[in-house]
């Protein structure tokens, strides 16, 4: 027997301006982001007039494998705008990522959009829950988390590197660099393991397209400037091999969302840019231009093709670095 309900529409009324102009607002209340799209092409059907079988519809919209659905993201807390509603009826479909969860609490809300003297503010609330869907099956599976519009990545081929890091994670030790010197320490003597983006939740090297290579990286504690993340390639693991190459990833400069990626190479002292980056709150997203990649670096077969990852704080007071080891990546693309 299927369930049926009645979506509630919230009537706003909106200044008779251009199309472009028509927005309304949107707060999110509770604890958990906020995942949403706007108006559904598989949802179109539904009729506000009558009741609806929500709870089988929306459980097919979220369980099918259409991946080029794209969701965006409301903070806790967080106020956003979504703007170019044309005057009638909208469905809003979304969900609240719990953290480690197995199923997400489904919401889904209408708005009809009104010519008038007013705008509204909806304030959106988890419960009560309508339904839960699955946090990786059909739409979801393999849809990496970010702060803004998503980006999903269907299956492993589509990424040339990757590694994922349980937020309780951390390294046994660390590298203490200071005046050119080296020395090694127990990680419970770090001053800023887990700071300003040390600690990564994930970290994504896409494949090769259109030129570019897209980077995608998610800390758990944001970044700050002094953060950067250092990956030390290597053609053949071996005791006697040293890296030719290393690149270094700046998400912030000087206070600035944006940063930049370059290149070391051994036996030159001064590196190139070969890319830029941006940052959105716990997300970094960087585009590495292939053109300006050595063709040296890739003249092997991939299979013997690995870097070192780690992330790097450094300490302008002391002049020091600190330098966490967060894992060994093969590229498989």
């Amino acid at each position: 027997m299927k369930k049926y309900i009645t979506i509630i529409f919230i009537f706003l009324s909106l200044f008779p301006l251009s199309a472009e102009n028509k927005s309304i607002t949107i707060t999110n209340s509770e604890l958990s982001p906020f995942y949403f799209v706007v108006d559904p092409e598989e949802l179109a059907d539904i009729n506000p007039a009558g009741p609806v079988p929500i709870y089988g519809l929306i459980s097919k919209f979220f369980g099918s494998t259409d991946r080029s659905i794209v969701f965006s993201r409301i903070d806790p807390g967080e106020t956003q705008t979504i703007r170019n509603l044309y005057p009638g009826d909208h469905l809003i479909v979304g969900f609240f990522k719990k953290e480690n969860a197995l199923r997400y609490p489904a919401g889904v809300f209408g708005i009809t959009v009104r010519y008038g003297t007013s705008g509204v503010n909806y304030i959106l609330h988890e419960k009560p829950v309508l339904l839960t869907v699955s946090s990786n099956r059909g739409i979801l599976k393999n849809y990496f988390i970010s702060r803004e519009n998503e980006f999903p990545v269907a299956a492993s081929a589509e990424a040339m590197a990757a590694a994922s890091f349980t937020a309780g994670s951390k390294p046994s030790y660390f590298t203490l660099n200071y005046r050119g010197t080296d020395r090694v320490h127990a990680i419970s003597d770090s001053g800023f393991w887990g700071k300003g983006g040390t600690n990564l939740h994930f970290f994504r090297i896409l494949a090769v397209k259109r030129g570019i290579i897209p980077l995608r990286l998610e800390s758990y504690t944001g970044f700050l400037d002094n953060v950067s993340y250092f990956l030390y390639f290597y053609t053949v693991r071996n005791t006697k091999e040293t890296n030719r190459y290393t690149i270094e990833i700046k998400p912030l400069f000087k206070g600035s969302p944006k940063g930049f990626i370059v290149l070391w190479r051994k036996g030159i002292k001064n590196p190139d840019i070969i890319g830029f980056t941006r940052t959105n709150g716990l997300n970094m997203y960087g585009e590495i231009d292939i053109k300006k990649i050595p063709a040296g670096l890739f003249d092997f077969p991939s299979k013997t093709l690995s870097f070192d990852l780690t992330s790097c704080y450094f300490d302008e007071e002391e002049g020091t670095y600190e330098e966490f080891f967060l894992a060994s990546i093969r590229l498989t693309n």
